[in-house]
């Protein structure tokens, strides 16, 4: 009776399984498949890293969302202020104007008064008065 390769047919040794070639292509595709193992060892190690990373980048994202909504809100706040401010500086403006305004009211009387007298004591030396 003779044996049979459980790969390819061939005729082999007694007690053998393989023959030579698909022996060698066994050993080929073990060495292979322990190379496999160790990149999936890795690629599970990277994985592992990444989502540490990808969890770390969600807190940070969360943080700049937010921060984001704080600026806006601050952007509001500040375009309330900016409009108070120039309403104030409109009202401080108008009230510096008042006083202002009395003043040369007074002072135009003043010199109204001033002149009336003038001219009225010249007309009197003159002789010219009532």
């Amino acid at each position: 009776m003779t044996d049979t390769c459980v790969c390819c047919g061939q005729t082999v040794p007694e007690v053998r399984m393989f023959c030579p070639v698909c022996e060698r292509k066994t050993e080929e595709r073990c060495g292979q498949m322990e190379s496999w193992g160790e990149k999936l060892v890795e690629l599970e190690e990277r994985a592992k890293s990444n989502s540490h990373r990808i969890s770390d980048l969600e807190a940070d994202n969360k943080a700049l969302h937010q921060l984001t909504a704080s600026v806006q809100v601050l952007a509001a706040k500040q375009q309330t202020v900016e409009e108070n401010v120039q309403e104030i500086k409109r009202d401080v403006k108008t009230l510096k104007n008042i006083p202002a305004r009395r003043w040369e009211g007074v002072l135009r009387a003043v010199v109204t008064a001033a002149a009336a007298g003038l001219i009225g004591f010249v007309l009197a030396r003159l002789g010219l008065g009532a």
